[in-house]
C-alpha cells in the first residue's frame, strides 16, 4: 500500500511525501515444508524530489525512515509458524532512475 502527497510541475521537478507498506513473499529453494514462504515486510515514511528528465527519463531522490521491519517464514502472511526476526527500525536513502511510457 502506498500513499503519496506531491507538489510541483509534472514536467520539470516535483517533491513528495510518501508512507509505504510493503510485503515481498519469496519461495525458497532448500525449504523444509513445500507450502513455506519467506517474507519481508516493513513500512517507510519518506520524503523526495522528482526530477523529470529527457522525454521519459524521472530521476527521484528520496529519504525517509523505516520501521516495523519483519523477516519471517511461514505458510502465509503473519504466519510465523518457523519463527520471525524484527530488524531495528532506521534511516534510509534512495536514489532511483525511472522510465515512464
Amino acid at each position: 500500500m502506498t500513499a503519496e502527497v506531491s507538489y510541483g510541475n509534472k514536467t520539470n521537478i516535483e517533491g513528495f511525501a510518501a508512507f509505504n507498506w510493503a510485503n515481498q513473499s519469496f519461495i525458497l529453494h532448500d525449504r523444509l515444508a513445500t507450502d513455506d514462504r519467506f517474507t519481508i515486510e516493513d513500512k517507510r515514511l519518506a520524503g523526495g524530489v522528482r526530477v523529470f528528465a529527457l522525454a521519459r527519463a524521472i530521476i527521484e531522490a528520496q529519504g525517509g525512515y523505516a520501521f516495523d521491519r519483519l523477516l519471517y517464514s511461514g505458510k502465509g502472511m503473519r504466519n510465523f509458524r518457523r519463527g520471525k526476526f524484527e530488524a531495528d527500525d532506521g534511516a534510509f536513502v534512495l536514489l532511483s532512475l525511472k522510465s515512464r511510457l
